[in-house]
């Protein structure tokens, strides 16, 4: 039989089949039947039965320690709490009032961004809006294709994606997102009103007119977020700055998942390491900034001015180091102002929340973080003061004059209303009257009381040895002396005064009346917070703006990073250095710098002798420092689109409109791809999509299959990225048959890694030089590895041969292949003077006019030249 609250519980059920039902009865969170199966797997609690139905149970006040062991797993979790006091004989009714998603849920140690995206279609184009609860931020994009749009999308840290079914390819999309990464996705309708949907949540005049074409998008993220909030509770929506930004497809420097993974940007290659570059920037003083130092380098800008402008922060703070450390120890005191707004705003705000928010307020008005807001271009000093100071005295009203946010408070010392001044007056002096009772109780009494406090209130204890002299001295009827027994217990007797009883009143009455007031206090303050959500965004940007500014100054004064110039035609890094490396080898290791210069890409085909091309193919050795080469470059230049510093002792940065890095490959067993499939998937991703105006990092093309067939396909990926695609572009690689290509394109220069050999051992350099290498000393690598000595030394022997080999064939083939084949390559490899003159005698014979006696004695000259030729080697 179902019991009515089952009945409560089966509704809410079928509401939202999709959710964990939190279903409150008294102090626990029970969840039934299947939920209840799924929750005692995960969070290990003890399986139970109600009737037929299964059953677990969580206390309610250790719920924010179960909760995200579910999100983990991407659950939905629906929360139904009782609406009405309990009565006897009288069912609570209860209801879900809030729905908790792996986006949504904020946790205290939070420290990356989450962020929830949409997706609609508008005839041919996609547009697109993500927004990140904790910096209360509605951010806006348009793509003309599907395949842009996924691949931006990927490398954003999106936790939940919501499709509209009715205008775009939610099948499509569901499958990209599930291949390759883990988030929950929702199919979501578009609402039929967008417009007054987004005029509950934002001011019209907030909506760029760049973003007018994505309000599709946003009306869709915004109606899913209603759907969160059953009773349209707007305060428990994670959405507090209501600010729209548009990005448009040409500001934004193009970054693809491989090219996150592979540069290291955001999560190291192997995860038993904490070497990213995002952990080694993020020097932040607290959470909410480090969550903003991740949204700006999410978004590399492609505009000059931009970059130019926003450069001036970090630079002008390095001129300072102990301001820079002043600024970040003033940000540590902050704490995290966006959570506990919204903690405020949802009604779980407490005295402590408005302690830390006015520490926030208070510290606009430090001098240094004065003199901090006037390096800021991005900010106004006086009016972010006065704008700190109109939120003090708004949100605030009724704080006491010499408060100190510095100083832990007591709510008692907090709040001081006149009406209640008389009850706090009691309350600040009851323990003086408690002291005079007691000294006024030790005259009459020869037993010496003392009062004590008991779950019963203030009482006189009096143990078994006394209680017969008290007693006696008892004086029935008495203001000050008559006792009243309150319990009796083992091995004391409690006893109160009518004094006594009277403080025990104010004392609870005080804690009602000031719990009342501070709840009263609060649901006004709610009220007045929903018009300052402009102004306390402002706020909050501004600081996070100089925090981020204050860790990029002082990571640039630590290891030297200088700012970079931006806009040039040509590309020119002098003394690079790999900033993750750099940091990890520690000052007691020095890290060897290198240069990387090319020339304009529109002027790479000219002969002047300053010429340095467009696409540098470096070769051999192995354990060179090629692909540390590639990788720092990469993010050097990709630090200069953020606008940060970058590790180099001088830079001049074109502006890029993609980075594209393919580094390294594995098979896909999940997909049935091989290793070699796998790596002409990611060539070919990113051949078909890169411009003139782009960066591309490939690292050994064509290693997972035949020799030939490798340094075919790489040899064609070259003369392809040279001269069709036109762009800059680091190519490493063991095929060294490949230099010849830069005798044949004028926009291919030779590089390779310098290495100091000896008579008994080799010394990689690392110092990335012009020309190509000799040799690629993989043997000393392996011996430098522990390889046996026996393997090392028959491996020896083995390269000998077939180098001894491979020369013999390239003497006994040389007469023909020149001759008779079509590549002009194998003709550079081997020729001389002498076959140099023959070319050049039979290019100029003019065989129209020739006898055939003429032409038989031409050719019996050649090959008495090829004949001498033989016999002098």
């Amino acid at each position: 039989m179902t019991t009515p609250a089952m009945a409560q519980h089966q509704r809410c059920k079928r509401t939202y089949p999709d959710c964990i039902i939190f279903f409150r009865l008294g102090d626990f969170y029970e969840v039934f039947d299947d939920d209840a199966k799924l929750c005692a797997a995960i969070l290990h609690i003890t399986l139970t039965a109600r009737g037929d139905h299964p059953m677990a149970g969580i206390p309610a006040r250790s719920a924010d320690r179960y909760i995200p062991l579910l999100l983990a797993q991407w659950h939905k979790i629906a929360i139904v709490e009782q609406l009405t006091d309990p009565k006897p004989w009288a069912l609570v009714e209860r209801d879900v009032v809030r729905i908790i998603t792996p986006w949504s849920y904020i946790d205290e140690t939070q420290t990356h961004e989450r962020l929830l995206a949409s997706v609609v279609r508008m005839d041919t184009t996609y547009h697109a809006c993500w927004m990140d609860c904790s910096l209360g931020l509605v951010t806006t994009r348009q793509w003309d294709d599907i395949e842009s749009m996924l691949g931006f999308l990927s490398q954003l840290a999106i936790h939940e994606l919501v499709l509209d079914p009715q205008s775009v390819e939610h099948d499509a999309i569901t499958d990209f997102f599930r291949q390759s990464r883990n988030l929950m996705i929702t199919i979501h309708p578009l609402p039929p009103n967008p417009d007054s949907l987004i005029s509950q949540f934002c001011p019209p005049e907030s909506i760029h007119p760049e973003s007018q074409a994505g309000k599709r998008a946003i009306a869709c993220a915004f109606s899913y977020l209603l759907s969160l909030a059953p009773h349209k509770h707007f305060a428990t929506i994670p959405l507090d700055g209501r600010r729209i930004i548009s990005h448009s497809a040409h500001d934004t420097l193009r970054l693809d998942p491989l090219t996150l993974r592979n540069l290291e940007i955001f999560a190291p290659l192997h995860q038993d390491t904490d070497s990213s570059l995002l952990s080694l920037l993020d020097t932040c003083a607290s959470a909410p900034w480090s969550r903003y130092l991740a949204h700006l380098m999410r978004t590399p800008s492609t505009m000059i001015e931009t970059i130019h402008h926003r450069q001036t922060g970090w630079k002008n703070l390095m001129t300072d180091p102990y301001r820079c450390q002043s600024l970040f120890s003033l940000a540590r005191t902050i704490g995290d102002p966006q959570r506990i707004l919204r903690r405020i705003r949802s009604g779980k705000g407490n005295w402590k929340s408005y302690r830390h928010l006015l520490t926030f307020l208070d510290l606009w008005t430090h001098p240094d973080r004065t003199r901090a807001l006037s390096l800021m271009p991005e900010t106004n000093t006086a009016s972010s003061v006065t704008l700190a100071e109109s939120l003090k005295h708004v949100l605030l009203p009724k704080i006491m004059p010499t408060f100190d946010p510095s100083i832990d408070h007591s709510p008692f010392q907090l709040w001081r209303y006149p009406e209640h001044d008389e009850l706090i007056m009691k309350r600040s002096t009851l323990s003086d009257h408690i002291a005079a009772e007691y000294t006024l109780l030790a005259r009459h009494f020869s037993c010496k009381p003392k009062i004590k406090d008991s779950p019963q209130g203030l009482c006189i204890e009096i143990p078994p040895s006394h209680h017969d002299r008290f007693v006696e001295e008892i004086i029935p009827g008495d203001k000050h002396y008559g006792a009243i027994m309150l319990a009796s217990l083992k091995n004391l007797t409690r006893y109160t005064t009518p004094t006594l009883a009277e403080f025990s009143d104010i004392r609870a009455h005080g804690n009602e009346h000031l719990e009342k007031l501070i709840n009263d206090w609060f649901a006004k303050l709610q009220e007045r917070m929903a018009h300052t959500d402009h102004q306390r965004s402002l706020l909050i940007d501004q600081a996070a703006w100089i925090d981020c500014m204050t860790a990029l100054a002082r990571r640039a004064i630590e290891y030297q990073w200088i700012c970079p110039t931006i806009g040039t035609p040509h590309l020119n890094i002098h003394k690079g250095r790999h900033p993750v490396i750099e940091s990890v080898l520690g000052p007691t290791i020095s890290f060897v710098p290198n240069n990387c210069v090319m020339s304009p890409v529109d002027t790479a085909n000219s002969h002047h002798e300053h010429d340095a091309g467009t696409l540098h193919i470096i070769t051999w050795p192995n354990m060179g420092w090629k692909s540390t080469y590639l990788r720092q470059n990469a993010l050097i230049i990709y630090l200069a689109h953020c606008w940060f510093p970058v590790p180099a002792s001088h830079a001049s940065i074109p502006i890029y409109d993609a980075i594209f890095a393919r580094i390294w490959s594995g098979d896909n067993l999940a997909r049935n791809q091989s290793t070699f499939m796998t790596e002409m998937l990611e060539v070919a991703r990113i051949l078909n999509t890169a411009t003139n105006r782009s960066f591309i990092v490939f690292d050994e093309i064509g290693r997972g299959t035949s020799t030939y067939d490798g340094l075919a396909l790489c040899q064609a990926i070259i003369e392809y990225t040279a001269t069709i695609i036109r762009c800059h572009c680091l190519l490493a690689t063991h095929y060294h048959e490949l230099i010849t290509l830069a005798d044949s394109y004028h926009m291919i220069r030779n590089y390779h890694a310098a290495v100091q050999e000896t008579s008994q051992s080799i010394l990689f350099l690392k110092k990335i030089v012009p020309w190509w290498a000799e040799k690629s000393f993989g043997i000393h690598v392996a011996q430098r590895a522990w390889l046996p000595h026996r393997i090392i030394d028959r491996a020896t022997d083995v390269l000998q041969q077939r180098e001894t080999s491979s020369h013999k064939k390239k003497q006994t083939d040389i007469d023909t292949t020149w001759l008779f084949g079509d590549s002009i390559q194998q003709h550079r490899i081997m020729r001389n003077p002498v076959i140099d003159s023959i070319i050049e005698q039979i290019t100029n014979l003019e065989l129209e006019h020739m006898t055939p006696l003429q032409a038989l004695t031409t050719l019996a000259g050649i090959k008495e030249s090829l004949r001498k030729k033989h016999s002098s080697h």
